[in-house]
């Protein structure tokens, strides 16, 4: 047999037997390379997620403690809610690699210029938490990369998103002393303290969600029940005051304090066109109650002196059991000085004690009670409680249900130290609105 090694070599140059096994072989390092790639990129995006939803919850955590005017703690309970160290509430035990967190108070000029003033000491209405860490990883390691650093940011506000639907009745003393002139509101229709109270009602409803939030408004001491439609009545007098009552036996059918009753769920027509405006139409009693586009409002006739203990049982019993998801709430204004001589005997001593019973009674029911002192003297008050003695501004701070709804115009050395920086009734009626809603986050970068 002659070999032939021309043919030999130009079939063996044919013969592609062993292709098929060369090219899985080059793929398959390609392929292995790439799925590692995945696999890193996936757990880093993983990291990332979780890094971000911890830093978001350290944040709103930090940022309810400047909402309840501890701004110094904010800080500190960021850092709590972070991933930075176990024990931590969001601590990743999977996570093989330390996180580092830092937490810094901000004043943010943005959200004052939406009514989120920076309050407390340093003073704040913000805060900003970063974290980071360095994230090892698996088969990327081993082709030379070197583990990625993630990094996750959020700023939180203090105020600004909303609690659930609120059901508010605001409680305003319309004693003669009312009368008194108050220039501290130059925008009110009249320039009286009573002129400044009402102008601060329209304030907090421009706060306000109209298609959630309900609101009534009841003034002591109590109107007469059929010509208490005169306060909002746009063409019609000031309702006249009625008696406090007569006896333990007929006193409750006998008070009226109603001025405006609070309105069902999802019916309140208070709001105007557009957001923060107030109806202009004269067809919402409680907006032409205010004395808004027009409309003379409310008055203070007084003659039955100061007595508010009623008026916030009545107020409490307006608002009754919230619906689901809702919050009553009761804001009360008054100089605080509970002394009428037309009581009843059984009602006519501690009258400044009986009010902050009732107080009390409605927070223990989960209404949040805002007060807001008005001129309330620091002594000399009171007159009416010998057991103990007590004061004006005493009773408006023992009546909120805690410091943070508090407020005060510090007119006569009253002061609220949780709520210093408001001491005009606008002011406060529209911090109150604010702080009627809740921590959010806002975009990283706000000024």
């Amino acid at each position: 047999m002659r070999w032939d090694l021309p043919c030999y070599l130009r079939r063996l140059a044919g013969d592609e037997s062993g292709a098929v096994a060369v090219i899985t072989a080059v793929s398959l390092v390609s392929l292995v390379g790439m799925t590692s790639l995945a696999v890193d990129y996936g757990y880093v995006l993983y990291v990332q997620a979780e890094l971000q939803a911890s830093t978001d919850a350290a944040a709103l955590a930090g940022a309810q403690d400047i909402f309840n005017g501890n701004n110094s703690t904010a800080p500190t309970t960021a850092i709590s809610y972070s991933s930075a160290a176990k024990g931590d509430n969001n601590f990743f035990p999977w996570l093989n690699s330390p996180v580092t967190a830092s937490a810094t108070l901000k004043c943010l000029s943005t959200l004052v210029a939406l009514g989120q003033p920076c309050v407390g000491s340093p003073a704040s209405n913000a805060l900003v938490v970063t974290q980071s860490t360095s994230v090892p990883l698996f088969i990327g390691q081993a082709l030379g990369f070197k583990p990625m650093t993630v990094t996750a940011t959020a700023t939180a506000a203090a105020y600004g998103g909303k609690e659930p639907p609120l059901n508010i009745e605001i409680v305003l003393d319309s004693t003669a002393s009312m009368n008194s002139s108050d220039s501290t509101c130059p925008l009110a229709t009249t320039h009286t303290k009573f002129g400044c109270a009402l102008y601060g009602v329209q304030t907090i409803l421009t706060e306000l969600s109209p298609s959630v939030d309900n609101v009534g408004l009841m003034a002591f001491p109590p109107v007469a029940a059929e010509p208490a439609t005169q306060d909002y009545n746009c063409t019609g007098g000031a309702a006249p005051s009625q008696a406090y009552g007569t006896g333990s036996s007929t006193w409750a059918p006998q008070a009226n304090y109603n001025v405006v009753p609070i309105t069902a769920n999802g019916k309140a027509n208070y709001g105007g066109s557009t957001a923060g405006t107030l109806n202009e139409t004269k067809s919402s009693n409680l907006v032409d109650a205010t004395g808004f586009s027009g409309c003379p409002g409310m008055t203070a006739p007084g003659g039955q002196g100061t007595y508010y203990a009623q008026a916030i049982t009545a107020a409490q019993a307006a608002l009754g059991t919230p619906p689901p998801g809702t919050q009553n709430v009761i804001i009360i204004f008054s100089d605080g000085d509970s002394n009428s001589s037309k009581m009843p005997t059984k009602y006519a001593s501690q009258q400044c004690q009986q009010g902050v019973t009732a107080a009390n009674a409605a927070t223990a029911a989960g209404t949040w009670v805002y007060t807001i002192a008005y001129g309330s003297p620091t002594s000399g008050s009171c007159s009416t409680d010998t057991n103990p003695k007590t004061s004006a501004c005493a009773t408006m701070q023992a009546m909120a249900s805690d410091p943070t709804k508090f407020y005060s115009d510090d007119s006569a050395g009253c002061q609220s130290t949780a709520n210093p920086n408001f001491t005009t009734l606008d002011a406060i009626f529209k911090n109150i609105g604010v702080s009627l809603s809740k921590p959010r986050l806002v975009p990283n970068g706000t000024t």
